[in-house]
């Protein structure tokens, strides 16, 4: 939908087509990951004002990155992103403690945030072939590059400056698309932008994550193609209606 505006069979199957061939998608889909998930939610998040809320924030529950978006459309829409939101929040907080029950479920939150938010800005030169291929992070390809002049690092924890940078560039670069963006009118297409930059920025950016860009590079193409349309549209209906006026003109001569 986000391509055409509408949802037909054969639209599915390019898109179908054109996800499968997508570097990341094919090990996603082997390893039966959560990522082909969040695509569908990010791209239903797009497509419809209605799902914004809910698809961005059941996304952020998952992958941090979607936070952003979600950031970008409550300040654009207001309420019906929040309410959105706050579904998802609540029907993932009653499913995760239901299936690990209430103790379990806080602790698990309470260690989340003890053991994994310190790491977020750690990223990896290691390949994973089993969940995630490469890291693709354009900030950390600037950490291969000094590896490869000549930086000695040890495999382990990064040093304080590398994650401090990796930090500072993963919270930048969805900021600066959120600033950069701030006249677009299309508040789909802005979280898009920003979504990318989050992703493509991140200290991790697995291969897996980039079927998940198709979405906002989809949407972008249909409305410069409608921009386009449009143009072309006003000058041929006011040739149409100057032919109108001429020819009882020339009916009189």
């Amino acid at each position: 939908k986000p391509a055409t505006g509408r949802v037909t069979l054969a639209g599915v199957l390019v898109a179908a087509a054109v996800v499968a061939a997508t570097p990341g998608a094919q090990l996603a889909f082997m390893v039966a990951n959560i990522e082909p998930v969040l695509w569908a939610l990010f791209g239903a998040a797009l497509a419809g004002p209605a799902a914004r809320g809910f698809g961005f924030a059941a996304s952020a529950m998952v992958k941090l990155y979607c936070a952003w978006p979600l950031l970008v459309a409550v300040t654009r829409e207001g309420w019906g992103v929040v309410r959105g939101a706050a579904l998802a929040l609540a029907l993932g907080t009653v499913l995760g403690m239901v299936v690990l029950g209430p103790g379990v479920f806080a602790g698990s939150m309470l260690d989340w945030a003890r053991y994994m938010l310190p790491v977020v800005g750690q990223g990896t030169f290691a390949f994973d072939p089993q969940y995630g291929g490469t890291n693709v992070s354009l900030s950390f390809a600037v950490l291969r590059l000094a590896r490869e002049l000549g930086w000695e690092y040890a495999p382990g924890p990064l040093p304080g400056w590398a994650r401090l940078y990796l930090t500072a560039v993963g919270v930048a670069a969805p900021l600066l698309a959120a600033w950069l963006t701030r006249r677009m009118r299309d508040t789909a297409l802005r979280c898009g932008v920003v979504t990318i930059a989050a992703v493509l920025f991140a200290p991790l950016c697995w291969a897996t994550y980039l079927p998940l860009l198709l979405a906002p590079l989809a949407l972008a193409v249909r409305l410069r193609l409608e921009r386009e349309t449009a143009g072309v549209g006003v000058p041929l209906a006011g040739a149409r209606v100057g032919l109108r006026l001429r020819k009882p003109a020339n009916n009189a001569g």
